[in-house]
């Protein structure tokens, strides 16, 4: 951890790290200890002293009298992942057992947690560290086993989820007003806050994970009350992690710490994907899904935000196209790259609204459900990745006569070494 010298006032970012409540710890690539926040030390019965400068499995080791244990299996093969991908990975419960110091009688304590790893890319773009958080979940997995009425359990998850919603929405408003404070900061505080942003998503993976468990039902029926109940939960739980990814992802993107990624693809193979994640929504509704693509040029571009773009534009024609419609997907080469359509046979959209749908949490109206769905943030972060692109997006719509949207990317050419 670096600390910023940009001035008398600057904080001491390792001593606001290490008193910080959260439990984690800071990896090297080759996965030794590099820093730990003293929540951590408490909740692993450690000390810093001792685990600083050494191998994660050499401090936290598997008991090796359970034979069943898979801590430091499970554990590696996501530090492996986030290392391969360059992304975050979020592990499922994890029961991963303590060891307890001599002093407390040695031998090992049943623990639970929810971990989830997050790269710390350098100016090179190379992982520096990994962030390791985890959240002790070892108690309410007890509460479950000593089979505490599941009525009890389902109420007390909903109440958490409405604390929750509350919580995760004031915390994105405030979010706005931090990264305008944190742009005068170090590259170094910058990069910390980035991983901790994950504290807004880990209790609700938390809450999804044990709502999925009760819907198992390995303890007992449930009554249909509690699996309405149930049902209700998992259902706005999964809508909140939906909002939320979308509003952090604006926001990434309008603080510029959002880097493109760009590497040499087909960009006829990464539509051939986007068609195949959105048909089974469109089949959902009969909607036939067509394509048409000529033979395109290699693009040296991101190809996660390009199949981002693509999935927005696609979702929000399924959205708001009838039953029976149709979607046709147009891919054609340009004298500068690659231009897509994606046109409709949907509700189509009023002449006077044609800009606005590309502002932040503008709705144009009800989908073909005769709701309001989503933040009104995926054509504003669509049109975003675009222009990071270099490229441009416009649209053509009547109300009644569906609606077409057209974007273009630059072919632009791989960088010479």
């Amino acid at each position: 951890m670096h600390q910023s010298a940009s001035s008398d006032i600057a904080p001491d970012f390792q001593a606001l790290f290490e008193s910080a409540p959260e439990l984690c710890l800071v990896l090297r690539p080759d996965l030794t200890i590099v820093a730990v926040s003293d929540s951590y030390l408490r909740a692993t019965m450690t000390k810093r002293e001792e685990i600083l400068g050494r191998g994660i499995f050499d401090v936290f080791p598997d008991d090796p009298a359970d034979a069943t244990a898979t801590g430091v299996h499970n554990l590696r093969a996501s530090l492996e992942r986030v290392l391969q991908s360059g992304a975050s990975d979020t592990m499922p419960v994890q029961k991963y057992d303590i060891r307890r110091p001599a002093a407390d009688g040695g031998g090992f304590e049943e623990r639970y947690w929810s971990p989830i790893n997050s790269p710390v890319f350098g100016e090179d773009r190379h992982i520096w560290y990994i962030i390791h958080r985890v959240e002790d979940v070892t108690e309410f997995v007890r509460l479950k086993q000593r089979e505490t009425k599941h009525e009890k359990i389902a109420q007390d998850l909903r109440s958490h989820a409405a604390r929750m919603e509350v919580e995760i929405f004031q915390r994105a408003r405030d979010l706005q007003q931090k990264n305008i404070e944190l742009e005068m900061a170090s590259r170094a505080k910058d990069q910390f806050l980035s991983g901790m942003s994950h504290e807004l998503r880990t209790p609700l993976h938390t809450l999804i994970g044990f709502s999925e468990l009760l819907n198992e039902q390995l303890e007992g029926k449930l009554d249909e009350k509690q699996k309405r109940y149930l049902d209700h939960i998992r259902k706005d739980a999964h809508h909140l992690l939906s909002l939320i990814n979308e509003i952090l992802d604006l926001s990434a993107i309008e603080a510029g710490r959002r880097e493109l990624r760009r590497e040499s693809f087909d960009p006829a193979l990464a539509i051939e994907e986007a068609e195949s994640s959105i048909r089974p929504q469109a089949e959902a509704k009969s909607i036939r899904l067509q394509t048409s693509i000529e033979a395109l040029p290699v693009l040296h571009a991101d190809r996660l935000r390009f199949k981002q773009i693509l999935l927005n534009l696609l979702s929000n024609s399924v959205k708001f196209t009838p039953e029976g419609g149709r979607i046709r997907l147009d891919a054609r080469v340009n004298p500068g790259g690659v231009t897509i359509s994606v046109l409709d046979t949907g509700m189509g959209i009023a002449r006077e609204e044609h800009t606005a749908v590309f502002d932040k949490f503008h709705q144009t109206g009800t989908t073909t459900k005769g709701i309001r769905e989503g933040t009104g943030l995926g054509l504003a972060i669509t049109k975003a990745l675009v222009e990071e692109h270099g490229g441009s997006i416009s649209l053509e719509s009547e109300p009644g006569k569906g609606t077409c949207f057209t974007f273009t990317i630059p072919a632009e050419r791989t960088p010479s070494p």
